[in-house]
């Protein structure tokens, strides 16, 4: 589930902070290296029910952009979800360094809740990456006694 496109301008100029608001996704199931998306910008968003299995590796990736007031709720990765893979495209445009639950590349993210997360076992961390993120969370439950809750750099987590 890709939302926002980092090349979209409109006759007034790239996307700015409003221009992508209320959107509301739910219930997905995916092996796909990265389950939902974000770029550029969004606002007043709620993704839930997020399922990932086999290959899944990410569950949210916020890419370079401003995010405000987005809520994840329920990001669970199945007992058979074991990604190693750090790339989508080759490394050309989309490589993390680290696998984790949700991952920030340089974003500026901020009212960001996160609530109820089944942390895979290969993955490395819950929150990983870097940017300017400020968010909260709660009820994390991590199936690999491993996996750190924050890898990165500029992400602020505050644990309810």
């Amino acid at each position: 589930m890709r939302i926002g496109e980092q090349y979209y301008y409109s006759e007034s100029g790239p996307a700015k902070l409003g221009d992508t608001y209320g959107i509301t996704v739910r219930n997905v199931i995916t092996n796909a290296r990265i389950a939902v998306f974000i770029s550029c910008t969004l606002q007043d968003a709620y993704i839930n029910n997020i399922q990932l299995h086999g290959n899944g590796g990410i569950g949210v990736l916020f890419n370079e952009g401003i995010m405000r007031n987005i809520h994840i709720r329920d990001l669970h990765y199945g007992m058979d979800c074991v990604c190693t893979e750090t790339t989508v495209d080759g490394g050309n445009r989309f490589k993390f360094d680290k696998l984790s639950a949700v991952y920030f590349n340089n974003p500026d993210c901020e009212d960001i809740t996160v609530q109820g997360v089944t942390a895979g076992r290969s993955l490395t961390s819950v929150f990983a990456g870097k940017g300017k993120v400020s968010l909260s969370t709660r009820d994390i439950t991590c199936l690999n006694p491993e996996t750190k809750l924050i890898d990165g750099e500029g992400i602020n987590v505050e644990l309810k």
